[in-house]
């Protein structure tokens, strides 16, 4: 990148590194989210060229630009820059002619408000043909251990990455869940003999068990019933 940036005559305006990479048990190396973020300045001229470059330096996912139009700005600034300009000529010239105390401090005010106003619109004119001059280029760029190029994959391929790559996760999960029931156990040791104690000493916290009842219905077998014993009336 730096190579680039001294071939078209850019420089790096604002840089930041964040993020490690490791190594497992098994020699394999495992990325912290490692990236990096630049902010550029490479000549407007230059522009195509040093975006061209730059995509060959890898796997491109996000690409954009944007151009900011201040044409219009820039000469309404340019106009008001000069008004205050003739203004302070002016005043210069009532300087010269002042003869009373009180005229020449009100000029000398008024002198240092126009050159205030003079000096704030040349930066921002300053500023403005800086970015004119200069594009800008934010660039991310992220550390990939093994870049492997995107091929067409056929049904059964991808069903098979989904199956293994919930695998994955469901291994990651039972990995991350048992670190955290042995990061709270103690608590939960804690909890269970704050519980014992206080179900020793506060009775009315234990769980009373609910009575069961059961009514005894008392009833007189009658026989069954024969038809012989039936009288004619």
């Amino acid at each position: 990148m730096q190579e680039l940036l001294d071939k078209v005559g850019g420089f790096v305006e604002n840089s930041s590194i964040s993020g490690s990479t490791y190594y497992t048990e098994d020699g394999e190396p495992k990325l912290d989210d490692r990236y990096a973020s630049y902010r550029l300045r490479v000549p407007s001229a230059k522009f195509d060229e040093f975006m061209d470059s730059a995509g060959q330096l890898g796997n491109v996912t996000d690409r954009g630009t944007n151009v900011d139009n201040i044409t219009s700005q820039y000469y309404d600034t340019d106009a008001r820059l000069t008004s205050y300009q003739v203004q302070y000529d002016r005043l210069l010239a009532l300087m010269e002619k002042a003869e009373r105390m009180e005229d020449i401090l009100a000029i000398e005010n008024q002198l240092t408000q126009v050159r205030y106003q003079i000096e704030s619109l040349e930066t921002t004119l300053r500023g403005w043909q800086n970015q004119v001059d200069y594009s800008t280029v934010n660039i991310t760029i992220r550390e990939v251990v093994r870049y492997t190029p995107a091929a067409k994959l056929s049904f059964f391929q991808r069903l098979a990455n989904a199956f293994s790559g919930s695998l994955r996760s469901f291994g990651h999960w039972l990995e991350n869940s048992s670190f955290s029931i042995i990061y709270a156990l103690p608590y939960l040791v804690l909890l269970a003999v704050l519980w014992l104690i206080a179900r020793k000493f506060f009775p009315k916290l234990r769980v009373k068990k609910p009575k069961l009842s059961f009514r005894k219905k008392s009833f007189e077998e009658v026989p069954p019933h024969d038809p012989s014993d039936d009288k004619p009336l």
